[in-house]
């Protein structure tokens, strides 16, 4: 089974999607987290069901868009600021490791469209 992406309608009536940054780089750590049950192993880290491993640095990379032909990137005290935010009204949990963010969505699988 592929990895399967849900998104209730309730969104739109939420107060995430009013706020177009923090919207992507939540939308972009769920889609990215992993959905396997057993999880995968980066060196010596677990990355469980639900999680996501990577850098401010990449996510900065990651997050690139064009506006006025012109391309633009978060700040990482920006992406930091957001991945705070989201921390604050939980919707992620993070920790710090030797390769980077491990990000922990809160309630994955309610993403996911599973029970």
């Amino acid at each position: 089974m592929s990895g399967v992406f849900q998104i209730d309608r309730a969104i739109f009536d939420n107060k995430i999607w009013n706020n177009v940054a923090e919207f992507r780089v939540f939308l972009y750590i769920v889609g990215n987290a992993i959905w396997k049950d057993e999880g995968v192993w980066y060196g010596n880290v677990h990355v469980k069901r639900g999680q996501y491993l990577r850098s401010y640095r990449n996510l900065r990379e990651d997050l690139m868009y064009m506006e006025n032909n012109a391309i633009k990137y978060y700040s990482l005290s920006y992406i930091k600021k957001i991945t705070d935010k989201l921390v604050e009204d939980g919707r992620l949990r993070k920790e710090e490791t030797e390769l980077g963010t491990l990000f922990t969505v809160v309630n994955y699988s309610l993403y996911q469209g599973f029970n």
